[in-house]
């Protein structure tokens, strides 16, 4: 019975680790005599053929970072005039949507304010009715100019002051529309400008609170960011749009983002360069402060590549054996040795000469 044999000879393989004198000794190879295995030996060498394959290679930088809430996406909650805590309705943590009340407040100086804001009411009426009754007059030439112009001016200055004492109301977080409905109220009450969680509450009951101190902190979540820290070394592999995977502390599982803004500044603290990175997600779990560990996906390449599985490692040094083609029932293998780290990246190119 005849034996099939397979002669082999060698391909030049490439790999990113490789230096010069081994790349000489790789070309030495090529010139030497070939491996012959017979058909019958493959399954005690468990030989099994594969071809290469062209691949996506990605360059990656890896850095640190935390998660950033930017300005946007902080509001302190506080009132212009202070008052007495009377109600504090959530602690640190809580979520609150737009228009959920918070706490309420009480204080003498809001009841005068309301007060103030009914009596200008009052006299706007008063004034817009004079200033009516002076044109028609002036229309029948019955009253002189000057007391028409005196009613032109005391409305005006009614108006201003009603508008003036409106805005207030608003800033104090009260309805001018609900006092004139239903009259003075002894509280005000605090509102949620937006939706978010209760970072810090900043107050309690019974609390006397000073003007513009806030009561509560509050962060929109939908606008949080990665702030990472790239040194100027490497800045210049960084561009808007590339794609960034991070991993939070004490957490294996990965997430996507891409670079949105690149900081020209240089951080004083640790000659770092800020690069923010929006997630491509919204994260429920994230809070500012976490630390992140980021790769950013700096510059992307192909080549072919061979499976893991046919390399047989000893140590540092790979080899691999490489079927260039086959004439008759002959086929050519030649053993290849590659000094390489373990799990680093290895490339082929077939050499079909």
């Amino acid at each position: 019975m005849n034996t099939k044999f397979l002669l082999v000879f060698p391909i030049l393989l490439a790999i990113s680790c490789s230096s010069s004198e081994e790349n000489h000794e790789a070309e030495h190879r090529d010139h030497e005599e070939p491996t012959v295995i017979a058909m019958d030996e493959l399954d005690e060498f468990q030989l099994t053929f594969t071809k290469p394959e062209m691949k996506a290679f990605s360059d990656t930088l890896k850095v640190r970072g935390m998660m950033h809430a930017p300005p946007m996406s902080k509001i302190d909650i506080s009132l212009p005039y202070g008052g007495i805590i009377e109600d504090m309705r959530f602690y640190e943590g809580a979520r609150v949507k737009k228009g959920e009340l918070l706490a309420v407040i009480k204080h003498p100086d809001y009841v005068d304010l309301q007060e103030r804001y009914i009596e200008s009411i009052s006299l706007r009426e008063k004034a817009l009715k004079n200033l009516n009754r002076q044109k028609s007059l002036d229309e029948q030439e019955s009253t002189p100019r000057k007391i028409l112009e005196e009613a032109k001016s005391q409305f005006r200055g009614a108006d201003a002051r009603y508008n003036s004492l409106k805005a207030k109301l608003r800033l104090a977080g009260l309805s001018p529309g609900k006092i004139e409905e239903s009259g003075i109220s002894d509280v005000v009450n605090v509102y949620s400008p937006s939706d978010g969680t209760i970072s810090e509450a900043l107050a309690n009951n019974g609390m006397y609170l000073d003007p513009n101190k806030p009561i509560y902190r509050i962060i929109d979540k939908s606008h949080l960011h990665l702030e990472l820290a790239v040194f100027p070394g490497d800045i210049g592999k960084i561009e808007i749009g590339q794609p960034v995977y991070f991993t939070f502390q004490n957490s294996p599982k990965l997430h996507s983002g891409k670079v949105y803004l690149i900081s020209q500044n240089v951080s004083e603290d640790d000659r770092s360069i800020k690069v923010h990175v929006h997630p491509d997600e919204h994260l429920d779990e994230l809070m500012p402060g976490m630390f992140v560990a980021a790769r950013l996906i700096t510059q992307t390449d192909s080549a072919y590549v061979i499976p893991n599985g046919s390399f047989k490692l000893d140590g540092n040094e790979a080899t691999a054996f490489v079927l260039e083609r086959i004439i008759g029932y002959r086929s050519q293998i030649s053993p290849a040795s590659l000094r390489c780290q373990p799990g680093s990246r290895h490339r082929i190119r077939p050499n079909y000469d």
